[in-house]
């Protein structure tokens, strides 16, 4: 599908536009078919799995987190989480498949804090890998490599269990189960491991970041379609908006709190 009106419009990405997304996301929900928007949106998700985590950290008790502190832009705000979890939402957003197989299982398993992101990530994975739009897919599936390998990294620097922190089960994961470094294959593959484990040795998180932005935002433009005016274009353009408005927001914290926020970022890295 192409946007020719709406996508002509958009404004250069600037702080200034950064500032404006939740606004722009108001605007394009309006202009874009039913059917896309949906698909744009389902890029938000991203900020409600995190959203959702809060919730059911607070619902326990081991937070006390309120709805002050819930990741912004995201489809469902705290209320709606609420009434989601207890069965009573009628809010214009559908919610997600994975969402309710997630929380049906929630109701059975014992899970522990990081068990219970896991599996909600993983089926996040799952449902992008197998989104019905092409370059969804495409960017869900870069994504879980970068992930598992800046897990893999991570795990093996502080003696975690890789089985417990991997996304998925295909040839990836299993490779970086079975290597006990940085394969000459991997490296080959994935040139920036090198990069990644120097940032790490010098705990220049910030740089670790930037990188991984930038590495999908390249993947993007690599299997896009190259049509300005393509629904293509307004994807990659919005997941630029949406690292940027991460990092406009980590620059209002200070000190510890935005070191705490970024790490567990990177760990966590939908976005």
């Amino acid at each position: 599908m192409r946007y020719p009106y709406l996508i002509s419009g958009l404004p250069d990405i600037t702080p200034e536009t950064v500032e404006r997304l939740p606004k722009l996301l108001q605007e394009w929900e309006e202009e874009l078919l039913p059917r896309d928007w949906q698909d744009l949106s389902f890029l938000l998700l991203q900020n409600d799995n995190k959203n959702l985590l809060k919730f059911l950290r607070a619902r326990d008790g081991v937070s006390l987190l309120d709805r002050v502190s819930i990741h912004a832009p995201s489809l469902f705000n705290w209320e709606e989480l609420e009434n989601i979890y207890i069965g009573e939402y009628d809010g214009k957003n559908p919610v997600p498949e994975y969402w309710l197989q997630f929380l049906e299982e929630e109701k059975s398993r014992k899970w522990d804090i990081r068990a219970r992101e896991n599996h909600l990530l993983e089926l996040y994975y799952a449902a992008g890998i197998f989104h019905r739009n092409r370059l969804i897919r495409e960017i869900f599936s870069f994504e879980r490599d970068v992930k598992n390998i800046l897990l893999a990294l991570h795990g093996r620097r502080h003696g975690i269990k890789l089985q417990h922190i991997l996304v998925g089960d295909y040839d990836l994961a299993d490779i970086l189960l079975s290597a006990d470094g940085a394969q000459p294959g991997l490296l080959r593959e994935f040139p920036f491991i090198t990069r990644w484990q120097r940032c790490l040795d010098e705990a220049d998180l910030i740089s670790l970041e930037k990188q991984i932005d930038q590495l999908i935002l390249d993947h993007i433009d690599s299997v896009r379609v190259h049509d300005d005016l393509s629904f293509d274009f307004l994807i990659r353009y919005f997941v630029e908006l949406l690292q940027l408005y991460r990092w406009l927001n980590l620059t209002k914290l200070s000190g510890k709190n935005a070191l705490e926020e970024l790490t567990t970022t990177i760990l966590e890295k939908a976005l």
